[in-house]
């Protein structure tokens, strides 16, 4: 039987430019898949794969003949390969690269050499073409094998994985929302456990100066009645501003006002001793 290719076969040749352009697909579906877990979260089915590849149109314009050998049937061809997605595609492929952070289709089209016109992206590509020996097939190879596949892959993968990737971003918010909420909650619970030590422990001063207070002859407590409300003024303001320097927070402050007050009270008590019945120290 007759070769429907044989010496006719060339860089132009609608069979060769099919079997370059079926290579690009089969890439981009291995690569997805393969990569699809890890960048997406789940698996992406092939079926879902080849289904979202038929909405993309693959074309190779400007062929032309690179070079050939006199004593062999293959062509090694290069030209520009147009590949245009659906509007879609490339608006859920921003969405998920934002989500991602990583650079958007345009910025990714410029660092993979291809050219953008609207949603269509034109990029340099090397072939080769050679029939079987009974003429029957075409077989190609693409030289820059990883440029086109790659290409397609990130923009047609970040389409498929959009609603996942928003899902997954979506739980890590709550994730981090429900974080900050239980650490507020901490730390409200915490301030508030500071707040009631440091209340129990000017309490408890507070009863050690009037019981230390009580026990001072009467005599004694005139003569230093007026000494003692000084103090006392003091102690207030000086802890106000303690507190005040300390934080901004209401719950801070007024910890850090009781524990002022609890350690002058303490200070104060053992001052005051002095006074009591069976000290006859004096001031």
């Amino acid at each position: 039987m007759g070769s429907p290719f044989g010496e006719k076969l060339s860089c132009s040749s609608a069979a060769g430019q099919d079997t370059t352009i079926s290579i690009i697909k089969d890439e981009v579906e291995k690569t997805i898949f393969a990569g699809s877990q890890e960048a997406y979260g789940a698996v992406i089915s092939k079926s879902k794969i080849r289904a979202a590849l038929d909405q993309i149109k693959f074309l190779i314009e400007d062929v032309r003949t690179s070079k050939e050998d006199p004593n062999s049937t293959k062509k090694f061809c290069t030209g520009k390969l147009k590949i245009v997605f659906p509007d879609a595609m490339i608006t859920d492929a921003d969405k998920t690269r934002e989500l991602q952070g990583v650079n958007k289709v345009s910025e990714l089209a410029d660092n993979s050499g291809a050219e953008r016109e609207a949603n269509a992206f034109t990029m340099d590509i090397d072939f080769n073409v050679q029939p079987t020996d009974d003429g029957e097939k075409v077989y190609s190879e693409l030289e820059n094998a990883d440029a086109a596949p790659t290409f397609v892959s990130a923009i047609l993968g970040g389409h498929l994985g959009y609603k996942m990737v928003q899902q997954s971003h979506q739980q890590e918010q709550q994730q981090t929302q429900l974080a900050e909420q239980q650490e507020q909650a901490a730390l409200t619970e915490q301030k508030q456990a500071t707040l009631g030590e440091a209340k129990a422990e000017f309490d408890l001063s507070t009863q050690t100066i009037n019981a230390i207070w009580g026990s001072i002859p009467s005599d004694q407590r005139d003569q230093i009645l007026s000494l003692q409300r000084a103090w006392i003024k003091k102690k207030t303001a000086d802890c106000k501003v303690e507190a005040a320097q300390a934080s901004l927070d209401p719950a801070e402050r007024e910890s850090t006002r009781l524990r002022c007050e609890a350690r002058m009270n303490n200070e104060r008590s053992g001052q005051l001793r002095r006074f009591t019945y069976g000290n006859d120290t004096g001031y």
